[in-house]
Order: C-alpha cells, then sequence, then structure tokens
C-alpha cells in the first residue's frame, strides 16, 4: 500500500493524515494500476510559464531561474532575477513575469504535506502547536516560503554549482512522477525533494554564500567550499580534491576551515551527510541502501557505524522512533541492513 504522505482521494476527501485543501487536478499525480484512489500533491514543471493563477491558494512554487533575466511580481513585490537563481513562493502570491530576457527556468509545485502528512498550511505557520520534535525539525524547510521580512518577497541568488545540483534534483523528480515505473516512485520522488528543500534552506539562511572556484579572501573560500560540500555531497570528495578545486593549498584550506567553522573539513562533511541522511530516514520509506548510496557512501557497515555515531542509534532504528509514517507489515527488515545487508527492503 502507498505511503498516505501528501496524497488525497478523489473528490477531495483526505484519506487518514493527509490534507483537505482544494484538489487542483492538474497538481496531482495519480498511479491508478498500482495505487487506486490515491494522489500525490507533488508536481514537476520542466518549463515553468509564470502563470499567476497555477498553484494559486493550494500549492507552494519553487521556481529555478536557470538563464537570463527579467523582471517579476510575486504578490505585492517586484523587482529584478537574474539567473542562476531560486524563488520560494507560498500560496498566496501570484507570480508573474512583467519582463523577460532569455528567462528560462524549471519549477516544483507542492503541498506541504507531500512532505510529512502532518503538515498543513496552518500549522507550518503557527509553529510548534501539535507537531513532534522532528516534525518542528522539518518545518525549517518552509522557512523561505514564508519568511517575509520586513514583509517582502526576496530572491535567492545561487552559485553555477548550487543551481547545477538543484537543476538536477528537480529533473529527477520530474523523470520519477512521469514514469511511475516502479512500486517505489512515491518514496524515491519525495526523498529527491527533499534534498532539495534542504539545500534551498540552506542557500536562503546563508545568503552571502556562493560557490566559486576561486576566490581570494579566506573567509569567501571557506563560504564557498561550505556551498560547494552541500551541492556535492553526494560525491565522493577529498580535501585534496577540495584543495585543487578552489586553486589552494590543503593545509590552508583545512586550517582556514576549522577556524571559521570549528569543525574540519570532513567532519562537517559527515555531519550534512548524516544530517541529510536522518531527514530521508524519517519521511520516507526508501531503503537503507539507497540512501546510503544518495549522502556518497557505498559501503553498508561504514554507513551504519557514521550513522550511529552522530545520531546514537542506527539507521534503522532511527527510522522505527522518528518516521511518522504508517510502517508495513508485509515487508520486514533484518538488523544486517544496518551494517552488512543489500537494504533491499522495498518503498
Amino acid at each position: 500500500m502507498v505511503e498516505n504522505l501528501g496524497i488525497i482521494r478523489p473528490g477531495g476527501k483526505a484519506a487518514v493524515g493527509c490534507f483537505m485543501q482544494p484538489v487542483t487536478e492538474s497538481l496531482i499525480i495519480e498511479d491508478p494500476d498500482r495505487y487506486p484512489g490515491y494522489r500525490l500533491a507533488l508536481w514537476h514543471n520542466p518549463v515553468e510559464d509564470f502563470y499567476p493563477q497555477r498553484g494559486l491558494g493550494d500549492r507552494f512554487r519553487i521556481v529555478l531561474v536557470e538563464e537570463g533575466s527579467g523582471v517579476l511580481r510575486v504578490g505585492g513585490w517586484r523587482g529584478a532575477v537574474t539567473a542562476p537563481a531560486v524563488l520560494c513562493v507560498n500560496e498566496l502570491e501570484p507570480l508573474e513575469a512583467a519582463e523577460r530576457r532569455g528567462l528560462r527556468g524549471q519549477s516544483m509545485y507542492f503541498h506541504p504535506s507531500a512532505v510529512n502528512a502532518a503538515f498543513t498550511f496552518n500549522n507550518i505557520r503557527e509553529g510548534r502547536n501539535g507537531l513532534s520534535v522532528t516534525e518542528i525539525q522539518d518545518r525549517v524547510w518552509f522557512f523561505p516560503f514564508l519568511s517575509r521580512n520586513p514583509g517582502r518577497f526576496r530572491p535567492i541568488s545561487v552559485g553555477p554549482a548550487t543551481a547545477r545540483r538543484m537543476a538536477d534534483l528537480m529533473t529527477a523528480v520530474g523523470g520519477i512522477l512521469r514514469a511511475r515505473d516502479d512500486p517505489g516512485w512515491p518514496c524515491r520522488s519525495r526523498s529527491f525533494f527533499i534534498e532539495l528543500l534542504i539545500l534551498i534552506a540552506r542557500a536562503f539562511e546563508n545568503p552571502d554564500l556562493r560557490d566559486s572556484d576561486s576566490l581570494a579572501e579566506p573567509a569567501a573560500v571557506t563560504e564557498a567550499v561550505i556551498m560547494y560540500l552541500h551541492a556535492n555531497y553526494h560525491r565522493k570528495i577529498t580535501l585534496a580534491g577540495l584543495s585543487r578545486h578552489f586553486h589552494t593549498n590543503r593545509t590552508t584550506l583545512a586550517d582556514q576551515f576549522h577556524k571559521a567553522t570549528g569543525q574540519s573539513v570532513i567532519g562537517y562533511l559527515r555531519r550534512l551527510r548524516m544530517d541529510v541522511a536522518a531527514s530521508i530516514l524519517r519521511d520516507t520509506e526508501l531503503n537503507l541502501g539507497e540512501v546510503m548510496r544518495r549522502i556518497g557512501f557505498r559501503d553498508n557497515t561504514h554507513f551504519g557505524r557514521t550513522f550511529r555515531r552522530y545520531n546514537g542509534c542506527t539507521p534503522s532504528q532511527y527510522r522505527r522512533k522518528s518516521c511518522g509514517m504508517p510502517r508495513r507489515q508485509t515487508h520486514s527488515q533484518t538488523p544486517e541492513d544496518d551494517g552488512g545487508g543489500d537494504g533491499s527492503r522495498t518503498s
């Protein structure tokens, strides 16, 4: 049975734990042959057309501006946007392109419950009311859509590497949603989407962090390395490789990074990978082997030990105590999945 996350029944009547919002038919993904009667409120638009009314009232919108520039209106805000940039538009804000100069991008439309069944537009704004500890942790992913200081919209400028990673994640989500060619498509699409939200939240929280492969100032190099790690944690990363990429001495890079963050580069990377893994584990049922590979690990035992070191329990134990999704009874997960197993549990 498919998970009840971000899914509603026909006619707009929500299943247990799902949202009860107006249904936007074109922004719903269905799989009637495999999961009759279920709909997922997550939709990818490979070519964003800046139609003001799409999703208005019942969807958040992420727009990745990949090329060109233009003048956009978002709610009461009007301003220039130049690629690469990300727009996080909430359900109350119409989005319109007043001027376009080669403006091109892609977008995602979603209801908050596509991330976690507990989320509604109301409770992500209200804060802690009725939310668990892990749900409060996940709520920070919505800050780019809700924070308007001083009450105004702000585009998020990103560097080329971050933009490429965001584009890859959005394309992955869209491809899975369109194909729906295996039973695990709901978890898999949402797991890539969660990675996208984590990356956007990081860029929003630190608007001065821009990835670049050559920066002279020590602080700028450290900032660029941090964004590089967030955009590339799924790849093999070494200190030697980073020093070559940023055209700096290995020892200098390590010293500057530690002075700025209080952590080693590799320690920061491990913590980041474990945080992403924990997010996927608690909000999807993606099998452990795929979670491990998605964050750049290739060895089950190493992944299990590292996860335990940072989270105090194995990945399976963490999922059992933190996952808010209904548990399946038809598939078992053995203790070996935390170390020596193949992580073959279906989604």
